[in-house]
């Protein structure tokens, strides 16, 4: 034990608990500042499944519906659409009014990122490590800023359930006693966010496990009797919305079926399992955690997604960009991450190994509550590593990471829960630089500037991260603005009942206000998957409906074999990257 506590005591650089709570209240605000001037650039740029979140919320703030999920996807929860249907009420029907909500949650992801930092490290480090994660590559910032379903939400609760299980861990009474009611509403407020994050996205289940097993280990002398039936009740206040939905659902339809029908695809496995760890080290590891420049002006680093049929090299990934520079940069990283994962854990299961040996040893009851409290800190990091590799390991065996690493590293986000534990070996190799620099201390003295390096390289990164962002802001304006006037001129020429792809479809309804209703069509011109069956049904019913798809599409190319493409009475015209067909009679 007295290792683990010289190492709190070498830090050169300790504020105190009022002088910390300002720097993070700073650190926050600065954060929020960023985030919202992105915002209100248009930046990152809208898609379809963040219009689909964008359409939920209007449609509960100004037609009174109380969807459960995401529209057409029973297993993804509708937090987001709720929380944007009332800035919607506030500010207008727009992006940024249900981007709001998205900056909420992120807020207060900082917050409880900042508070279990604390618990379990020192204020220094947790003033750092919101820090770093306010910034970051496109991906890092992005993701949780783009109202697309529950990835912002499991970040909060997330944080929240490892927040929450430590401070029950660490302010057990040494003593066994009735369980104050304090303790109890802690206990139910566990289970509500259990319950909200299993309702949000069940990608919120490693921390639910390793949360668990962490409450077994530190509270089971407390936990049976009054607590775990108040985290039990918690519990079915969180998860109400997907209780009540699955009682309810018809055979095969019921939420965990159909997340292991999406997710762990039943079909056969055509990619080799060393390349789809490959895709997981070289591609989808790398972006999740911060590694700029992968989409936008910059763009490197360029993939062939789906991976339908094994590669026969490496290099193979990078089809449009040079592998050499990508396979080292991309795995290279990864490696680091892995490194400093097992660095981290050794360390942990160390200091846990020699706590064991001197349990017995204790001088007096104060000395052995710092000790019950050490021992929760060790077994609370143990928690965030195991989590990060649970999270690693189920997207390496999912069809995700099989067919598009790229765009489906996003299921990775919540790597960044584990990052406090992954860096705090760094942060203690850059203690005080005076016992550092004392003669005979060369080992120690490498150990600093390794640390230092590598700290410096991770926050270079980030910075160049943020910085592509902005660079990247004048080409989301540009985008944003070839929205409106595709709009605009379906809106002149009354084509206000269209057919289009996916990725344009919920846009151009929610931009426009559903002035414009648009139903999907596939790559062949049958019907596609439309989230809302409504609005299929109202372009079904047009008697004229227009036709607009990229120019560079299959449908495209699939409607010039039609009758539309020959009909005197359809016009055609070019906008934007668009191909636009309306029905326009007598010119």
């Amino acid at each position: 034990m007295r290792k683990e506590a010289s190492v709190h005591s070498t830090h050169r650089w300790r504020p105190s608990t009022v002088a910390a709570s300002h720097w993070m209240l700073l650190i926050l605000l600065l954060a929020a500042l960023l985030h919202l001037i992105l915002m209100q650039f248009n930046w990152p740029v809208a898609n379809a499944d963040e219009s689909t979140i964008d359409l939920m919320a209007r449609h509960i703030a100004y037609q009174g519906e109380h969807p459960i999920f995401f529209y057409g996807q029973n297993y993804m929860g509708s937090i987001q659409a709720y929380l944007g249907a009332v800035a919607i009420r506030f500010f207008g029907s727009s992006v940024f009014s249900v981007r709001l909500g998205t900056l909420l949650i992120f807020a207060l992801y900082i917050l409880c990122l900042y508070y279990l930092v604390r618990l379990l490290y020192t204020p220094a480090f947790a003033l750092f490590i919101i820090a770093l994660l306010s910034l970051g590559s496109d991906r890092m910032m992005g993701i949780p800023l783009t109202a697309n379903g529950g990835y912002a939400e499991t970040l909060l609760f997330g944080a929240l359930i490892f927040l929450l299980v430590t401070w029950l861990g660490l302010t057990l009474p040494q003593q066994r006693a009735r369980v104050a009611w304090q303790r109890l509403l802690v206990y139910a407020g566990l289970g509500c966010v259990i319950g909200l994050g299993l309702w949000s996205d069940q990608l919120i289940l490693p921390a639910v496990f390793t949360g668990g097993l962490f409450l077994l280990l530190c509270c089971r002398r407390e936990i049976w009797g009054w607590p775990i039936g108040a985290l039990l009740v918690g519990f079915l206040v969180g998860a109400m919305p997907l209780i009540i939905y699955n009682v309810s659902a018809a055979p095969g339809q019921n939420s965990l079926y159909i997340l292991l029908g999406t997710v762990f695809s039943g079909a056969a496995r055509t990619i080799p399992f060393v390349q789809r760890i490959a895709q997981v080290l070289l591609i989808s590891l790398p972006l999740a955690t911060g590694i700029p420049f992968t989409s936008g002006i910059h763009s490197v680093c360029g993939t062939a997604e789906p991976y339908l049929h094994p590669v026969s090299n490496l290099a193979a990934l990078f089809p449009t960009s040079n592998p050499w520079l990508c396979i080292p940069m991309h795995g290279g990283w990864s490696l680091a991450i892995l490194m400093l994962w097992g660095i981290a854990l050794a360390e942990v299961l160390l200091v846990i190994r020699q706590y064991r040996k001197g349990r017995q040893i204790v001088a007096s009851p104060s000395d052995a509550a710092a000790a019950w409290r050490q021992h929760v800190r060790l077994y609370a990091r143990l928690m965030l590593l195991g989590s990060g590799a649970l999270w690693l390991l189920l997207f390496a065996s999912s069809a995700a990471a099989e067919f598009t690493p790229r765009a489906s590293c996003r299921y990775l986000i919540c790597l960044l829960l584990a990052a406090p534990a992954v860096l705090w070996p760094l942060w203690q190799g850059i203690g005080n630089v005076i016992i550092r620099a004392k003669p005979g201390q060369r080992p120690v003295r490498s150990y600093f500037v390794l640390s230092a390096m590598a700290l410096g390289v991770i926050v270079a990164v980030y910075l160049m991260g943020t910085g592509d962002i902005i660079a990247n802001i004048p080409s989301a304006q540009s985008t944003s603005q070839r929205t409106s006037l595709l709009i605009q001129e379906l809106l002149n020429h009354g084509a206000t009942r269209v057919y289009s792809d996916y990725s344009t479809c919920n846009l151009l309804i929610f931009q426009s206000n559903e002035r414009v209703i648009c139903s999907v069509l596939d790559d062949h011109l049958q019907p596609g998957f439309n989230r809302y069956p409504r609005y299929r049904t109202m372009v079904e019913a047009a008697p004229h409906p227009s036709y607009i798809f990229p120019g560079t599409s299959a449908q495209v190319q699939a409607l010039t074999s039609t009758s539309i493409a020959y009909d005197g009475e359809y016009q055609r015209l070019l906008l934007g990257g668009y191909i636009i067909y309306y029905y326009s009679p007598g010119i």
